[in-house]
């Protein structure tokens, strides 16, 4: 955990969707405890792998931008579901209960 300008970054490899639990317990423990959190995921466990060779096939070398903004996607969809399973919402407003 990184403290910035009062904001807790915290990094959460999470390999597996069942896994996903984990880093909203964290988020939510300390965000009860008046934290301000920013949480930072990485894409499940093969996904950027097969992101890579997706776009490769598609792209090649090409376009090194759309490359990067294609891989992205992997941690984009883990952001999705930890925002949607956690009990609070981007900005701390309060969201679904546990």
């Amino acid at each position: 955990m990184l403290n910035v300008g009062g904001i807790e970054v915290w990094e959460f490899r999470v390999a597996f969707q069942r896994d996903l639990h984990v880093a909203v317990d964290e988020i939510y423990r300390r965000w009860r405890s008046g934290a301000r959190v920013l949480a930072v995921v990485s894409a499940f466990e093969g996904v950027t792998d097969r992101l890579m060779a997706e776009v490769a096939e598609d792209l090649g070398s090409e376009c090194p931008q759309a490359t990067a903004a294609y891989v992205a996607t992997g941690e984009q969809q883990t952001a999705a579901l930890l925002m949607g399973r956690a009990p609070i919402r981007p900005a701390g407003s309060p969201g679904k209960p546990a």
